[in-house]
This record gives C-alpha cells, sequence and structure tokens, in this order.
C-alpha cells in the first residue's frame, strides 16, 4: 500500500522528534512562521513588517535549509496563512469553510513534503 505525503510526513516527525518542547525539531515552529507571514501582510509598508520579516527570515532559515526551495516553501505557508483567513471568514458557511480549511492543510502538507524531500519543487506545478 503507497503511503501519502501526509502519512510519510508524520512518520518522519516522529522519527526525529526528541524533545517536545523544542519548537526547532518539529512542525510548531511553522505554525509561529505563519503568524509572522500574517502580520507582515496585515502591517505591509511599515517599520514593523520589516522587523517582523527579520524575525520571519531568520527563523525560515531553521526549517527551511535548501535555498532552492525556499521561495517555494514561503509561498506553500503563505497560502496556508490566507486560506485559514479566509475559512475564518467564510465560517457562516462551514461547508465552504470546510474546503477552505482543508486546502489550507493541503498547502502546509505540501510545505512540509517539499522540506523533507518527499515532493520535488516541478510537483508543485502540477
Amino acid at each position: 500500500m503507497k503511503k501519502s505525503v501526509k502519512d510519510m510526513i508524520a512518520q518522519a516527525d516522529n522519527a526525529k522528534k526528541v524533545n517536545p518542547r523544542d519548537l526547532s525539531s518539529d512542525q510548531d515552529l511553522t505554525i509561529g512562521l505563519m503568524n509572522l507571514i500574517a502580520i507582515e501582510n496585515i502591517a505591509s509598508d511599515s517599520q514593523i513588517a520589516q522587523m517582523v520579516g527579520d524575525v520571519r527570515k531568520k527563523l525560515m532559515r531553521r526549517v527551511v535549509t535548501d535555498d532552492a526551495k525556499y521561495d517555494a516553501s514561503l509561498d506553500l505557508l503563505g497560502k496556508s496563512v490566507m486560506l485559514m483567513s479566509d475559512g475564518m471568514r467564510a465560517f457562516p458557511d462551514n461547508r465552504k469553510a470546510y474546503e477552505l480549511f482543508d486546502a489550507a492543510y493541503e498547502a502546509y502538507a505540501m510545505f512540509w513534503g517539499l522540506n523533507m524531500g518527499f515532493i520535488k519543487i516541478s510537483d508543485l506545478d502540477k
């Protein structure tokens, strides 16, 4: 039976997790990164956006170690943030909200699939 990307991510994450409180050891850091991306988008042209962006770039390097994957990774996390936000706004329509949250999770899973080597950048265009 073929494993899904989500199953492979979970298996790899559990195998490398040494200290459950260490944010850099698992996917928890990316939730913080997604919050920083949201703040950057809201603050857009302000000095705060610049400061938050600098922190985000520094922390992103802990997760995304391959320069070739950096832009695609940032795009995938950004898409996940936007889809979650859209899902919250669509919450009165439970079906639409669920579809948006599901799409946000798919983007998030693709981020991890890309950075764990389970998918290639070229696979993202398909």
